[in-house]
This record gives structure tokens, sequence and C-alpha cells, in this order.
């Protein structure tokens, strides 16, 4: 409804791509996560404090984490720039995947 008011686009289908929000979501996934607790992100990947880098505070909900990437070529670029082995990077993208609000 914001995009439509202010004129940067329309809720309405969009010439065959399909509604706005699902361009935006499919475009910038990272922006749509709901955050994970320190002790979901424990059991789906390991502890925090290893993970640092790759985490921040959701941008939905303060009180929760969320992987610092727009999306999962983000994550894997993420991961071999701070020496993550590939099953680091295999549960680093499966909880970005699992965490987008529905």
């Amino acid at each position: 409804m914001h995009i439509d008011y202010e004129g940067c686009g329309t809720t309405v289908q969009i010439d065959g791509w399909g509604k706005v929000e699902k361009i935006f979501r499919d475009s910038y996934p990272g922006l749509f996560c709901k955050g994970f607790t320190s002790d979901e992100f424990l059991q789906a990947v390991g502890p925090v404090e290893k993970y640092g880098a790759f985490l921040g505070q959701c941008l939905h909900d303060r009180g929760k984490l969320q992987i610092k990437a727009m999306d999962a070529d983000t994550i894997k670029e993420l991961c071999k720039k701070q020496g993550a082995d590939a099953e680091e990077e295999r549960k680093l993208c499966a909880l970005f995947e699992v965490c987008w609000i529905t």
C-alpha cells in the first residue's frame, strides 16, 4: 500500500512479471528475514561467537539475529572471505532460506 501511495510501484500484476511484493522478495530476500534467536542459531549452525562476522540484528525484530546477507550468493562470498568450510556454508544458507517472513 505504501508503494502505491508514494507512486513507486503498484501491488497489481506488472506485465506478466508477477506482483511487486514477490519481485522484491525474490530479488532481496535478506530484507525479509523474520530472524532467529541465539539458541536457534546454535542448533542450526553453531555458536554465535564463532560466526559473528555473519550475523547482525534482525531488521524486523530487534530481539533476534539475522544473517548479514542480501541473498545466498552473498553468504557464499562471505564464507569464502571468512574461511568457512562447505558444511558451514550449507548450514548458513539453509538457515537463511527458512527464516523468510511468510
